[in-house]
């Protein structure tokens, strides 16, 4: 592989030879902030110059400005004075490593065009070849949300890896071997930073101080400020704060090894260590870790493929169910056919139970009687007129007065007319308070419900599902749950009223219509009937689109730095883009729908005018009042607008609906972990007197159908004994510990002291 890696660079030196031979980043004076203004400065007159070819370490104490200048470089931070100048394409490690929710491959590829050569060079300089071996898919494995199946080291190796294949003129390495074991760290350093990226330019940030002297230039900062620069052993030399602090590196690297005589490695031969050298720092290392390679050799896997095997998705021939295993998001669930009798249950008994429900709907109805009851009131007013009050004689004509005021039972009709209007008021108050308490109330509920079976979720749910659809739950659902549902549900049950008081008063004054509005309705429910399948499935495709739309952002926010060194912005705000108009999609269907209806509806509310009104001149005016066909046609009049306008309402609440049986199925089918507190297991008041752990025959896996990751392990931690793991799965034992993943198998147990 070693001469692969100088093929590989000998075919970039011919590929690159009409390059400018000076890509450099160049900070002169530089003097810079973080971004919001109020900030303080966190470098001060930086001057630092990076010849192409160069390998540049960068090192200092915690918070001394080391990733401020990466940071700076980047434009990320606020140019206070002076300039920086970049020549040349950047590829950057952060710190934390960002990954992406997709295959190891694509995560390595960012976008660019497959290179078999190149790819095989970064997965073996990277000490990925091993890892992707075990994956039950090879390189196809699919990874979660930052990198959440994956432990430290192999997410910054990943990161390493993507940056290598991206084949930049720049590198920004912050870092990048902090999160990986130092047999690992050696590796990366020399097959990676020193042979395959020999002839690019390298800014190295590190607390590795043992790779410094292996660097062309090193600059230690110090308080934001450069205190040195130079090479290795000119700093030396000088016997400044560098020098101090490679002394006290080594001292501590000899107290290590002297501490570290007495300790058992379980008959794993140990090669002796010979002397410390001070000028040769890679030897100290190799010698002091001799022992915990000899150590992990012997768990190293059987029958490792070649990197072309890898390439092609792991070991040859591989399964379908284990493709299957490698596909770790799961697909959103996606209700279909009508609107479930549970949903609605769920919502009412949310909401305070059937009685609590029952109370506002008849809230709704007293407020529309009493509506209607004040209406007919007065056109039984004025139908009385003056009540045959006489107000005069002309000779022998007795003159009887045409204005209402003067009938004799005034006071009488004013008093119930004022009546009506006061129990209209009352009740309008009483329907908004109990329907304002109780949809709160539903929607609080929901909201503890949904997030307490979260919350309470095991480890596995979080691994296959991804943030943005939890924050679509969270966000979207809950404020439609919130906002839009009281509001639509609001509306359609006050216009039903009205509707139903309209139809009432029309046949109450012409019986006949009751004949015509008959076919009418079959008509309106044929169209309702086929209507409201297309919308809700809309409105469910509006919910489920959205997800990949906010899993998207959250990602892009979090990886905004690295997107923006690869220059990946126009890529990502492409895909940006292609989701909302996914999202959009269903939502422009969803108005185009209403618009369909709304003209449908239209041609049946106008025959239905069309007929009162004809009723109206047709009737002689001894067989049906004035006021009365009046008032049937003032209702006529009003339904024209307000008949399609229900409909809408009954079909985009039963649509909005869906968010509540959302919500409903995390409730229902979210798998809870074990009880916090197990009554029959509970320990002897006074425990722990000390902390031991036990674990007796543990066996775990990370969700059903994997592997399992520990098989039998038997472990023993006595009151105030030390334990150094040295071997693989150090980390999945510390989760078993936590319970964060039940075991599949055995126990975990305290002694009880």
């Amino acid at each position: 592989m070693d001469k692969n890696i100088q093929s590989y660079n000998n075919r970039k030196t011919g590929e690159t030879e009409n390059h400018q031979e000076s890509e450099t980043i160049k900070l002169d004076s530089m003097t810079v902030e973080l971004i919001p203004e109020e900030f303080t400065d966190v470098l001060f007159n930086i001057h630092l110059t990076l010849e192409k070819g160069c390998l540049m370490g960068v090192c200092g104490s915690v918070g001394s400005g080391k990733s401020s200048i990466i940071s700076a470089i980047l434009g990320q931070m606020k140019l206070v004075k002076g300039e920086i100048a970049v020549d040349g394409s950047v590829a950057y490690v952060a710190q934390q490593a960002w990954i992406l929710n997709a295959t190891i491959k694509e995560n390595i590829l960012f976008g660019k065009d497959y290179d078999e050569e190149r790819y095989n060079l970064a997965i073996h300089v990277c000490n990925l070849s091993s890892d992707i071996q075990t994956l039950p898919a090879g390189d196809e494995t699919e990874v979660g949300e930052r990198g959440i199946n994956l432990s430290g080291g192999q997410k910054q190796r990943l990161s390493m890896a993507r940056a290598l294949y991206a084949d930049s003129d720049i590198y920004l390495l912050d870092d990048p071997l902090s999160a990986v074991d130092s047999h690992v760290g050696h590796h990366i350093f020399k097959h990676c930073i020193k042979e395959a990226l020999a002839e690019k330019t390298v800014l190295f940030v590190t607390h590795q101080l043992q790779y410094l002297n292996q660097c062309d230039q090193v600059v230690l900062v110090k308080d934001g400020r450069i205190a040195e620069k130079g090479t290795h052993e000119s700093m030396m030399t000088a016997d400044g704060d560098y020098a101090n602090l490679i002394k006290s590196f080594h001292g501590d690297i000899e107290e290590d090894m002297h501490d570290s005589d007495g300790l058992d490695y379980e008959a794993v031969p140990e090669d002796p260590s010979p002397p410390v050298n001070h000028q040769s720092l890679s030897v100290i290392l190799e010698n002091q870790l001799s022992v915990v390679i000899k150590a992990e050799s012997h768990l190293s896997l059987k029958n490792v493929g070649s990197i072309s095997t890898i390439v092609s998705g792991g070991a040859p021939d591989i399964p379908q169910d284990a493709i299957n295993i490698g596909q770790l998001v799961e697909a959103e669930e996606q209700e279909t056919g009508n609107i479930s009798w549970l949903t609605y249950k769920n919502y009412f008994m949310a909401a305070g139970g059937y009685t609590i429900s029952l109370f506002v709907l008849v809230s709704f109805i007293l407020q529309s009687a009493s509506i209607g009851f004040s209406n007919w009131w007065l056109s039984y007013w004025i139908s009385q007129g003056s009540g045959n009050t006489t107000t005069g004689q002309i000779g022998n004509i007795t003159v009887i007065s045409n204005s209402i005021t003067d009938h004799p039972q005034l006071e009488m009709f004013n008093l119930v007319y004022g009546s009506s209007v006061l129990i209209i008021l009352l009740f309008t108050c009483i329907k908004g308070f109990l329907f304002m308490k109780t949809t709160l109330k539903a929607s609080s509920n929901l909201h503890d419900r949904v997030f307490v079976k979260v919350a309470r979720s095991p480890m596995r749910f979080f691994d296959v599902t991804p943030t943005g659809r939890i924050l679509n739950r969270f966000s979207k659902d809950l404020d439609e749950i919130d906002v839009r549902l009281p509001f639509l549900t609001e509306q359609f049950l006050q216009n039903l009223g009205q509707i139903l008081l309209s139809m009432v008063m029309i046949s109450f004054v012409f019986q006949w219509f009751i004949i015509a509005i008959v076919p009418l309705l079959v008509f309106f429910m044929f169209i309702n009937k086929w209507f409201r399948v297309g919308v809700r499935q809309l409105k469910r495709l509006d919910n489920t689109t959205r997800s990949p739309w906010f899993s998207h952002i959250t990602a892009s926010i979090q990886g905004r730095s690295t997107i923006n060194a690869f220059n990946k912005k126009q890529d990502f705000l492409k895909s940006f883009q292609n989701l909302m108009d996914t999202n959009s999609m269903p939502f422009f269907l969803f108005g185009l729908s209403m618009r369909w209806l709304a003209l449908r509806l239209d041609m049946i509310t106008i025959v239905i005018t069309s007929v009162t009104a004809l009723l109206v001149v047709l009737m002689p005016s001894d067989v049906i009042p004035p006021s009365l066909a009046g008032l049937a046609l003032a209702y006529a009049i009003q339904m024209t607008g307000l008949f399609q306008f229900t409909v809408r309402l009954s079909t985009e609440t039963e649509a909005h609906m869906t968010s509540v049986e959302r919500i409903n199925h995390y409730i229902e089918n979210l798998e809870s972990e074990a009880e916090s507190v197990v009554k029959t297991s509970r320990p002897p008041s006074n425990w722990p007197t000390e902390g031991a752990i036990k674990l007796d025959r543990l066996y775990m896996k990370y969700r059903p159908g994997l592997p399992m990751v520990l098989k039998g392990v038997n472990f023993n931690i006595k009151p105030k004994e030390k334990n150094w793991h040295c071997w693989a799965h150090r980390f999945r034992q510390v989760i078993a510990w936590y319970i964060s993943v039940s075991s599949s198998g055995g126990r975990i147990g305290p002694y009880i002291h």
